[in-house]
């Protein structure tokens, strides 16, 4: 694990462009994005669910 908690070398904030498209789009539940994000992009269960973490951490600093 290095020190932003993932297992492996993924930016989170790589993905939060991705994440917000297929929000906007309403093509999928996006409880289902760490699943996909896995599947598509190769990350382990850990970094998915980080990743999408921070990205609803990051929104909801925005609408602040």
């Amino acid at each position: 694990m290095n020190d932003s908690g993932f297992m492996t070398e993924v930016n989170p904030a790589d993905y939060f462009d991705l994440l917000t498209a297929v929000r906007d789009s309403g093509v999928m539940n996006m409880m289902a994005m760490p699943q996909y994000l896995q599947t598509e992009y190769g990350m382990n269960k850990q970094d998915a669910r980080r990743t999408f973490i921070l990205w609803v951490e990051n929104l909801q600093k925005e609408a602040v």
